[in-house]
């Protein structure tokens, strides 16, 4: 039947009022699949060239081609990571923005810092967590301090004067030597830094007498023969570092280490928090990335946990450690 005249445009009329009716019932999310063709960005709160900096890189690289999209990394570092946090914190959560989380500082600084914008619980969704690096203890391989007690009886006759660098005041290696001096009844000098990759550098050139750091990033100049692992903060000793005492073994109940992880601001609709953490997730099963881990000394240290395993396991380390800050902070 032909149509003609005004029956053409009636006919018009009511195709245009059916689509507009579809387009009100069908939500913008069910015509385009997330990610569109736009790049992630991933903020960093440490200086390039860490563990965490390393890493973030390397798993969004294996990521990518598995969502379909680019992920670029901006450095905030600064401020004890706290640039990088209030950066995420106020971060559009549309899963375009999302960011590097590390113990302690994602859990500390609500506990050691005035007028902060941010909380872990409040600002944060943890996407997952992809690795647990153990804190360790370290000193130049041709110092004179050969043993833990050596360290300990070195810096009781220095009163203080002992120099050792780590990343991060109220971080995990900061804890770390905390916990330690008072155990061993010492103090040292705390030299911070805002990653580990400035932690290195000062310990190499002979700036400090010590450092504390995680195994990923220092591991290798041991096995290189630069450094010395005096301690390592863990249960067991390493098979990799068999000569490497843990604390347990000589008298000390210190273990702890930095988890890190991905994070989205709060907000972020949880379908796309669930299709990050699957990336990785598939990212970890993933043989090149594996070796690509080996290559850059992180192998040894990867851990992945779902995003609410990582979330339940931030919660329960900030509330077990809420007593220990409120008895060091005081002192400071």
């Amino acid at each position: 039947m032909k149509l003609t005249g005004i029956y053409r445009l009636r006919w018009i009329g009511v195709f245009a009022l059916l689509m507009g009716a579809l387009a009100m019932v069908i939500t913008p999310s069910a015509w385009a699949k997330y990610p569109q063709d736009k790049n992630i960005r991933v903020i960093i709160h440490v200086p390039a060239g860490g563990s965490t900096d390393v890493m973030s890189r390397i798993i969004t690289s294996f990521m990518a081609p598995k969502l379909g999209t680019k992920f670029f990394i901006e450095e905030h570092a600064g401020a004890g990571g706290q640039i990088g946090y209030t950066e995420l914190s106020k971060a559009k959560p549309d899963g375009y923005n999302i960011g590097a989380i590390t113990t302690m500082s994602c859990i500390s600084h609500e506990f050691t810092r005035k007028n902060l914008p941010y909380t872990l619980r409040g600002s944060f969704i943890p996407i997952c967590q992809w690795f647990d690096d153990s804190s360790g203890l370290y000193v130049l391989a041709d110092s004179p301090i050969k043993t833990l007690d050596d360290l300990i009886q070195t810096a009781k006759k220095k009163g203080g004067k002992m120099t050792c660098a780590g990343s991060i005041i109220w971080g995990v290696h900061h804890l770390h030597m905390l916990l330690l001096a008072e155990a061993a009844g010492f103090k040292m000098t705390f030299m911070p830094s805002d990653g580990s990759s400035d932690t290195r550098a000062a310990l190499l050139g002979g700036h400090v007498d010590a450092a504390f750091g995680g195994v990923s990033d220092y591991g290798y100049l041991i096995k290189q023969g630069k450094l010395r692992g005096l301690a390592i903060a863990r249960d067991s000793r390493f098979k990799d570092f068999p000569d490497w005492p843990t604390y347990k073994e000589l008298g000390y109940d210190i273990a702890l280490g930095s988890l890190n992880g991905f994070a989205a601001p709060a907000g972020t609709p949880q379908e796309y928090v669930d299709l990050l953490d699957n990336a990785v997730k598939e990212t970890f099963q993933d043989k090149g990335f594996r070796k690509a881990s080996r290559t850059v000394n992180m192998a040894l240290v990867l851990s992945y946990k779902s995003g609410k395993d990582f979330r339940d396991t931030l919660y329960k380390l900030q509330d077990s450690l809420r007593p220990v800050f409120k008895k060091y902070y005081k002192k400071k």
